[in-house]
């Protein structure tokens, strides 16, 4: 769809060491992704997929068919937080291959915390990389300090997916879906209306 392509454009020309873009669930951002990664695939360049869970790099690295690591793997060494075990701060690990033109896509940016941006940062800076990131500021933030996602989406005026996707033809939902992500308190309407909403005592509801 027209947000989907805006945000390929986006990531594959801009001419930014790092870009950003946000996309709430179920807009569509693992096919966003892939077409993005065919593209930069196409032109010599290697892709490797981050995120800040390993379930999460591992399911993105499947689905855009490139190597899924976690956000750690890469800057726990950097930041020096493996010293205990013989690796030195500033340490950007022979496994991950980085190297000029590497795409670093980062799924899920909203959890990563400052450190860990500054350090990819750093490391893609170093190696001659690019790092892409996608996520959506509204859902859960990081654990250490964090919110960068946000303010970098803000003032780069980042693309934005506004189209739900994942709900079919239930275009009421995938419309009431972005409303409550929005903070609109009557979106709630359509879940009770459709008797998804259930209250009674704990007993009664388990």
């Amino acid at each position: 769809n027209p947000g989907q392509r805006a945000l390929v454009d986006h990531f594959t020309g801009s001419g930014a060491l790092l870009a950003v873009g946000v996309g709430p669930a179920g807009t569509g951002k693992t096919t966003a992704m892939s077409a993005a990664t065919k593209a930069w695939e196409a032109t010599g360049h290697n892709v490797i997929a981050l995120a800040p869970s390993a379930v999460a790099a591992e399911n993105l690295g499947e689905e855009i068919g490139v190597q899924g690591l976690t956000v750690a793997y890469l800057t726990y060494p950097y930041r020096g937080k493996m010293a205990d075990k013989g690796i030195p701060a500033g340490t950007i690990l022979d496994s991950a291959p980085i190297r000029p033109g590497t795409v670093l896509l980062v799924d899920e940016a909203s959890m990563m915390c400052t450190a860990d941006w500054d350090a990819l940062v750093a490391i893609a800076h170093e190696r001659g990389a690019i790092i892409r990131a996608l996520g959506d500021p509204a859902q859960l933030d990081a654990v250490e300090s964090g919110g960068l996602l946000r303010s970098l989406a803000d003032h780069t005026h980042a693309p934005e997916l506004d189209e739900v996707v994942r709900f079919g033809d239930d275009h009421v939902q995938a419309k009431n879906s972005i409303a409550l992500r929005s903070g609109d308190l009557a979106a709630i309407d359509l879940y009770a209306r459709r008797g998804w909403v259930h209250d009674g005592t704990l007993a009664e509801l388990k």
